[in-house]
């Protein structure tokens, strides 16, 4: 992937207190494993997320546990209803 073409996916996870949280995630696409990492927590930069440099041309999911060990996915689309955009931040719950 071109660097001037990337999309930089940025993400954190929130838990019910409203606090960031470290979690596992995985970006999967088409059901492969493309990127992982852990989420920032409570005590780390504000400006500091997890972030994943990806294809803003391709479909995305995001693979995390909850705190209850429930397994959740989210389909990622970078640019969808945002043209121009060089990133986006997810807000994991």
């Amino acid at each position: 992937l071109d660097k001037t073409d990337a999309f930089e996916l940025r993400i954190e996870f929130i838990d019910k207190n409203g606090e960031r949280m470290p979690v596992d995630v995985q970006l999967l696409q088409l059901d492969q494993l493309v990127q992982q990492g852990k989420t920032p927590a409570k005590t780390d930069d504000l400006n500091r997320f997890l972030s994943f440099q990806i294809d803003p041309a391709q479909t995305y999911q995001l693979v995390y546990p909850r705190p209850s060990g429930q397994i959740k996915s989210l389909l990622i689309e970078p640019t969808k209803n945002q043209k121009d955009a060089q990133h986006r931040t997810i807000r994991l719950k």
